[in-house]
């Protein structure tokens, strides 16, 4: 009786092949979502240079001073967050720069701030303070 098989030659051939076409396919259905990714990580990356802090809030003027450091982010837009409610003002202060903001305060309202950056990005809040 001659049985003959496949030479582990081949089947060596086989694998390796399987394998190639297996990191191709699994390549294929990462790389744009791994592309997204980075490339929206560059603009949240901007985030770390905005310097953004609340100056003063008072409640007996409705003010919000927001100082803004130096530092080289694309701001287009602020938000002012006064217990949860948004406030957007595309008046936004210049590098090393206070602006006044109009917002109804009262005693005891959080008051939080974040940036909005070119393409719509928004940092995450930048500073809060408490109303005395």
């Amino acid at each position: 009786m001659d049985k003959k098989g496949i030479s582990t030659v081949v089947v060596t051939v086989l694998i390796v092949l399987v394998a190639i076409i297996a990191v191709a396919i699994l390549w294929a259905a990462l790389r744009p979502p791994i592309e997204k990714g980075a490339a929206g990580a560059g603009k949240a990356q901007e985030c770390f240079y905005l310097n953004l802090q609340i100056a003063s809030a008072n409640a007996t003027t409705d003010t919000v001073k927001v100082k803004r450091d130096a530092g080289t982010a694309d701001l287009t837009k602020m938000k002012i967050i006064v217990n949860g409610v948004i406030t957007e003002s595309s008046t936004v202060p210049a590098e090393l720069e206070t602006k006044s903001y109009t917002v109804t305060l009262a005693s005891g309202d959080e008051v939080e701030i974040a940036g909005v950056l070119a393409g719509d990005v928004t940092c995450s809040v930048a500073d809060t303070v408490t109303v005395a």
